[in-house]
């Protein structure tokens, strides 16, 4: 079996496995009749799977340590966390619900947790780094006015 394709094509299928890995070997598989390449491309589906999910939990690790980092500088306490969000705690639920609407009027979406049991606690997920950014920029402003 032989394949003829130009540079442009194969910078071209490089370029859609970067940006759809896992999804561009799946459609690939299903196009082949031989069980060997059908298997050796489901295989590196399963690579890229594992291969996001570490970028991922990376990305997260990151933006969690980011989050401690301005909590810290601003002396917000906060609870350590194994997940996507952290969770810090103010003096009372009128200082969240303040907080709250400020950061939304700068386009910044937080979760008070009252509904949990926690009035006085916000979620704050954590983002890209432009996001986590962004957020930093807001608090930083929305503290500096009081709140």
């Amino acid at each position: 079996m032989s394949y003829d394709f130009n540079a442009d094509e194969i910078l071209e299928m490089a370029e859609q496995i970067e940006r759809n890995g896992a999804k561009f070997y799946r459609t690939s598989a299903e196009a082949l009749k031989d069980p060997g390449s059908r298997e050796m491309l489901l295989d590196l589906a399963a690579m890229e799977d594992q291969d996001f999910l570490k970028r991922y939990l990376q990305l997260n690790k990151e933006g969690i340590q980011f989050l401690y980092e301005l909590f810290e500088k601003y002396s917000i306490p906060y609870i350590k966390t194994h997940a996507n969000f952290v969770t810090i705690i103010l003096e009372s639920e009128e200082k969240v619900n303040r907080l709250n609407d400020k950061l939304l009027r700068k386009g910044v979406i937080i979760r008070p947790l009252k509904a949990f049991g926690l009035p006085n606690c916000i979620r704050v997920t954590a983002g890209l780094e432009e996001q986590n950014v962004f957020f930093a920029e807001a608090l930083g402003r929305v503290l500096e006015s009081g709140i």
